[in-house]
């Protein structure tokens, strides 16, 4: 509040309005309680006029119940995933709701405190980017009332909705597009264990299948089990990866990488291997809109709509709050992805005449 300001109470509101504090409350609110329209705009006006901004913490502590929104980060230095919180602190605020943000860098026992933290400060619902807690530490935030909202991944024995890329849809794109081309040797890093590792080799066959293809498994290789890794052995096991993948006879033509970090150790063994990108083998990428504009020429992307993650999430946790039983709902929510500057990729250099895969 600006120096010499006044606080405005809510019964200033509705003085100022000529009605009572309990209906200025339901006109703020905006959860449908029936209020004439002629009075919800004598309240607004009064609202507008006054400056008046409601004061969601002490809405909470009247319930016994904070009404922020919990919010468990792996890291807040990948793109991807600052674009995703974005998202959520956002659509949070429409809602009037703040956002308590912690990061577990990718430690369980880390994931374990901050959850039991939000069950302490009791409040409104926790999305989470998952790093190994057990499913126990969230069913007991869930037994309390308080709804979970997974990013990107599951957790083992936890019902509870999950957001995610739809990289089913997306890999069927970039297959369909490189053989398209004419690339037959197409090899991919994905994620390296657990549930996240079958769930992507699941779609990776799917895509082929769906042209009629054999999948070329011995061209998959295993990168970091979690997307937004960006510790120092995942960069090296990546880099490994497409080192092994390169050193191969009859080589690859094209790569996809499904995360930024894989993008980024893929690029930098295509230069170690003394091969050119696009000129020796075209690299699909994986990662925010913005980031591979600081490539030239342009990656061609999967392009992730990590701010439409965050602002998913967000409208999800605000829709099961006060909903009994809806905490253990399952749910999958796809958020759509799309490739952008295929038109700068190209065809595989023929040893000999060759003809795309599908016309």
């Amino acid at each position: 509040m600006a120096p010499g300001k006044q606080m405005v109470y809510i019964g200033d509101v509705a003085r100022e309005a000529g009605v009572s504090v309990a209906t200025v409350s339901r006109v703020v609110a905006n959860r449908g309680y029936p209020v004439a329209p002629a009075t919800r705009e004598r309240v607004l006006a009064a609202v507008s006029r006054l400056g008046y901004r409601p004061n969601s913490l002490a809405r909470g502590l009247r319930v016994g119940r904070s009404a922020a929104i919990g919010l468990c980060a792996t890291t807040l230095s990948n793109p991807t995933v600052v674009s995703a919180v974005e998202g959520i602190i956002h659509s949070s605020r429409l809602a009037d709701r703040q956002v308590l943000v912690t990061t577990t860098f990718w430690d369980a026992q880390e994931e374990e405190e901050q959850l039991r933290l939000f069950l302490q400060e009791r409040v409104a619902g926790v999305i989470s980017f998952p790093s190994g807690a057990p499913a126990a530490c969230y069913t007991e935030l869930q037994e309390a009332g308080i709804p979970v909202v997974l990013i990107n991944r599951g957790v083992p024995g936890l019902r509870a909705p999950v957001v995610r890329y739809d990289f089913a849809g997306g890999y069927a794109a970039v297959v369909e597009e490189l053989a398209r081309l004419g690339h037959s040797r197409i090899g991919a890093v994905l994620p390296g264990s657990g549930v996240d590792r079958e769930r992507h080799r699941r779609a990776w066959q799917a895509a082929f299948q769906r042209l009629g293809l054999s999948v070329p498994w011995d061209l998959v290789r295993y990168g970091p089990p979690d997307l937004y890794s960006e510790r120092q052995d995942a960069h090296g096991d990546v880099h490994a990866a497409v080192l092994s993948l390169l050193s191969l006879p009859e080589g690859l033509t094209a790569l996809f990488a499904v995360s930024v970090t894989m993008t980024l150790a893929a690029i930098r063994a295509i230069d170690d291997a003394g091969m050119r990108v696009p000129e020796d083998v075209v690299l699909v990428g994986t990662g925010d809109r913005r980031w591979d504009l600081l490539f030239t020429p342009r990656i061609p992307s999967l392009c992730l709509d990590s701010f439409s993650l965050g602002t998913k999430a967000a409208d999800l946790v605000a829709e099961l709050s006060g909903k009994r039983g809806a905490e253990r709902r399952e749910l999958d929510v796809k958020v759509e992805t799309r490739l952008e500057h295929f038109d700068l990729s190209r065809a595989p250099r023929p040893l000999g005449a060759a003809s795309p895969l599908i016309s």
